[in-house]
């Protein structure tokens, strides 16, 4: 069923509901019946029922509407996170600032400069189970939550250099770089202003990320020696790390800042797009 078709049902149960507002708004419904020897009886319906009556419909008619509404919705998500996955993949920055990492347990003391980098595989994102956040009848949560998959995001670097040390072996060298996650959970998430005017909240974006494994491939890792593989084993195993270190980041300070920029503008464009008569605020960011 298409976004319009859903929209119109929506009106056609809104003037079904005025319909039998106006037949049980008297307080007394009468009904003749013909009775054997020509004697009519009127019967009276008494005004509790006509409440229940009343209700019942009104909760019928909110639980259809909730149940259109969650499946326009639904596909505005869809819609959104398709136009912006697409719109970013692949992401290129010319460098990072130099990444520095200390531990003692275990001993690992480097500095990493990236240069010339594209982050691939954003369009290869899955969603498997969205909550729209209008699915309650009559107090919706308004807080929509994506449950999506990446099969592997990948960060290559045309250029890296290093220095210092993991576990007491030289980590130094010059090359390329890629960096694999594979298998990435994501939830992301937002709120809404109201079930009628379902624009996501600036500032409201939230991510999540769970990571199954990382692959690290130093190219020209200490050169001369057979340490690379080794300390590409020992950085692999610090996915988990990284992946939180990135979350902190797409969830605090600048970062966040730019994540909900980009994302909640992708969600209130597709809502001004599919949902007539709402208008949400938000920036062209990129040519359709």
């Amino acid at each position: 069923m298409g976004v319009f078709t859903k929209v119109n049902t929506i009106m056609m149960l809104q003037l079904w509901h005025c319909v039998v507002l106006l037949v049980v708004s008297f307080t007394t419904v009468y009904a003749d019946l013909s009775i054997p020897g020509g004697h009519a009886h009127k019967f009276v319906v008494p005004q509790d029922d006509i409440d229940d009556m009343v209700h019942l419909e009104k909760v019928k008619e909110k639980a259809e509407f909730s149940e259109i509404s969650s499946r326009i919705y639904e596909d505005v998500i869809n819609e959104a996170l398709h136009k912006l996955t697409e719109q970013l993949d692949p992401i290129h920055l010319p460098f990072l600032p130099t990444i520095t990492v200390n531990r003692t347990q275990p001993n690992v003391n480097i500095a990493l400069t990236l240069t010339d980098l594209s982050l691939n595989g954003l369009s290869n994102l899955t969603v498997t189970h969205i909550e729209t956040g209008l699915d309650g009848i009559f107090i919706p949560s308004l807080k929509p939550r994506i449950n999506a998959t990446l099969p592997r995001l990948s960060i290559d670097a045309g250029q890296y250099s290093s220095g210092g040390v993991i576990i007491n072996l030289p980590f130094n060298g010059e090359g390329n770089l890629t960096i694999a996650f594979i298998g990435l959970d994501i939830v992301l998430g937002f709120e809404l202003q109201s079930r009628l005017h379902p624009c996501a909240v600036a500032g409201s974006s939230l991510v999540v990320l769970e990571l199954g494994h990382m692959v690290v491939d130093f190219e020209g890792m200490n050169p001369g020696t057979d340490q690379g593989e080794v300390i590409n084993t020992v950085l692999g195993s610090f996915g988990p790390d990284i992946i939180d270190a990135i979350e902190a980041q797409l969830m605090t300070g600048p970062g966040h800042e730019a994540f909900d920029k980009v994302f909640i503008n992708a969600i209130n464009s597709a809502v001004t797009d599919n949902v007539p008569m709402v208008t949400c605020p938000h920036e062209k960011l990129w040519e359709n």
